[in-house]
């Protein structure tokens, strides 16, 4: 459902200033029909903010999309992340909203982090409903020093398989095969990436 603006050419046709701008909330009374706001300038204005409410509500993309931008990843924490085996924390929303948690294998792409699941996997599908995500990185040998990083992922299976074998060499220094030879076993491998909107802590 998207509001249209039925009535904006009688309105226009009927002149402004026919309604009390101040009981909307908008501008001051005694202002529409000044040149600067009109009844139908405010009509629209209000159709924009109902639309706009409607696309959020059913999870379209806003027209205005491009025009956001995503959270950096620090120096620091990049360098974790390429130099270190450090574990991740995962976490995504359940069916009933309770959130769920996994440890993981962690590699980035600029600012994009890369993870690693399976298709049917619990993580997988909650995802694939609700691309809210959060990734709380924090080294072993500094426990005090974390990130959380709060994002939106994107699924695929394009490079499923290259992502964990790149991430099993950097964690075992083996082919994932090598590590895990039940993995022949798997689903098909997913790779999850987390454009992150926002990053907190003290890395």
């Amino acid at each position: 459902m998207v509001f249209a603006d039925a009535d904006a050419d009688a309105d226009a046709d009927a002149g402004a200033g026919t309604v009390a701008a101040g009981s909307w909330g908008l501008v001051p009374a005694g202002v529409v029909g000044t040149g600067r706001w009109s009844h139908v300038t405010l009509r629209r204005i209000m159709l924009t903010l109902c639309n706009l409410w409607v696309l959020r509500y059913r999870g379209e993309a806003s027209p205005w999309k491009g025009s956001s931008m995503s959270a950096a990843l620090s120096d620091d924490l990049q360098k974790i992340i390429d130099d270190t085996p450090v574990f991740a924390t995962v976490a995504t929303v359940q069916p009933d909203g309770r959130p769920q948690l996994s440890v993981t294998w962690l590699g980035r792409d600029g600012d994009d982090l890369l993870i690693s699941t399976t298709v049917g996997r619990r993580k997988e599908k909650n995802l694939r409903r609700d691309p809210r995500i959060t990734v709380m990185i924090n080294p072993h040998n500094a426990p005090y020093t974390y990130a959380e990083v709060r994002g939106t992922a994107t699924l695929t299976t394009e490079g499923g398989q290259d992502l964990i074998n790149e991430l099993s060499r950097k964690y075992t220094g083996k082919d994932y095969a090598d590590f895990n030879p039940a993995s022949a076993e798997d689903a098909e491998r997913v790779v999850v990436r987390v454009t992150p909107d926002k990053v907190v802590g003290s890395l």
